[in-house]
């Protein structure tokens, strides 16, 4: 396949959107069956070096492409041209110089199976920038469904990146079947896991693929098959505002980029403890929560990417249930910029709320939130009505800036 076309779906506009939604009911709510009608973002030719291709020099952790090879992935910098419709294309293909510097956009570190992968958490965890200013590519799909490699070997579990601030482009590849229930870090003090907790609070509530990005690039990654619960809930920023569950990352600090990337999966997450005051999770089929640090550097971009999520709401009184297919919740001054994406999302609310704020784009949000061509649905189980929820989004006392191009339909 070639490079995936998500974009195609705002050359028309509106009326674009009420096909892609026309398409997605009839398929059952299964957005990789749209994307597989044109959109998909696997692609055998976004790495031009095979996996065999691939070397690995002496003294690195990661492998490497044969020099002059290429790769492919979707650019930040051509991003909001190609949406505006003042560029044909969005994505660069970057050529690799092997006598350059190893970790560089010139001669990425690679990826490509299960050890590498669990490499990558552990370097980023060790790295005293968590990975700042270096690219890693993803050159294979990789299951973790598998629990030997193919001589016998007992493969690692899966394990999220804990903190990462540099670029990761999937150049179409997949991870598959990630099943987690245990939710730990890689303590580089102690060069072993510890659990998450509020006094460990290592990804500042993050869960995910990625339990926080900051200042960091994901790109062109698919996913599928994902199973996140068990989730541990833990203050993140006040004492009433908990865990943010993503597909690829939990939480998103500073000026993020999620481009491209397709997700489909399950949530599940506990309730706080009894005695608190209002109570907050914020899972998503991409991102948890995007917050900001300071007033320069907060801006979230996703851009052309889907999600079919399944949620499991905790139920309490005092537990304001929560799911969304893009972006869970926007966090007073920060901003998210929702730019061609659809999701499909599923909540499982066993007993009505007093508050709840589910929508098939967004959950919550306090901060700035623009949203530019989306398509998507929402369904609630059982059929019950919940209060400051949407087909949409669900509550928003903050500013949403911009909205165009949207179709969104809410089943009870």
């Amino acid at each position: 396949m070639k490079k995936s076309k998500i974009a195609r779906w705002i050359a028309a506009g509106f009326t674009a959107f009420t096909f892609l939604f026309a398409l997605i009911i009839p398929m059952g709510g299964t957005l990789f069956g749209l994307l597989d009608r044109g959109g998909s973002v696997a692609s055998s030719d976004k790495v031009t070096a095979s996996a065999s291709g691939i070397t690995r020099p002496s003294g690195s952790t990661f492998g490497q492409l044969v020099d002059g090879s290429s790769y492919i992935y979707t650019d930040k910098t051509l991003m909001q041209a190609t949406h505006a419709g003042n560029s044909t294309e969005d994505f660069t293909s970057k050529a690799v110089n092997t006598s350059l510097t190893h970790g560089t956009a010139d001669n990425p570190y690679v990826i490509e199976n299960r050890i590498d992968w669990e490499n990558f958490v552990q370097w980023t965890a060790k790295d005293a920038t968590f990975g700042a200013g270096r690219v890693f590519v993803l050159a294979s799909d990789i299951d973790f469904a598998e629990t030997t490699s193919s001589d016998g070997t007992a493969l690692p579990p899966f394990h999220m990146v804990g903190v990462f601030q540099g670029a990761f482009y999937g150049t179409g590849h997949s991870l598959k079947n990630i099943t987690n229930t245990d939710w730990v870090y890689y303590n580089k003090a102690t060069s072993s896991y510890a659990a998450v907790t509020n006094a460990a609070n290592y990804t500042n509530g993050g869960f995910g693929v990625f339990g926080k990005i900051q200042d960091a690039e994901v790109t062109d990654l698919i996913v599928e098959n994902f199973s996140f619960t068990n989730v541990q809930q833990v203050t993140s920023i006040s004492v009433w505002d908990g865990s943010a569950i993503g597909g690829v990352a939990g939480v998103t600090y500073g000026n993020s980029y999620v481009l491209n990337c397709q997700t489909s999966g399950h949530i599940a997450h506990v309730s706080f403890v009894a005695g608190r005051g209002s109570q907050f999770g914020w899972p998503s089929g991409i991102v948890g929560s995007h917050r900001n640090t300071n007033t320069t550097n907060r801006n979230l971009y996703i851009y052309r990417c889907s999600a079919e999520v399944s949620i499991d709401a905790p139920t309490a009184s005092n537990f304001h249930q929560t799911g969304a297919g893009i972006i869970g919740e926007v966090w007073e001054t920060a901003y998210c910029y929702v730019y061609d994406c659809a999701a499909n999302v599923s909540v499982n609310t066993p007993a009505r709320s007093i508050y709840s704020h589910i929508g098939a784009c967004t959950g919550w949000s306090n901060g700035y939130i623009y949203i530019e061509n989306f398509v998507g649905s929402t369904t609630n189980t059982p059929d019950v009505t919940e209060p400051r929820s949407g087909a949409l989004g669900g509550a928003t006392f903050g500013t949403l800036k911009k909205m165009s191009g949207w179709t969104a339909s809410r089943a009870r």
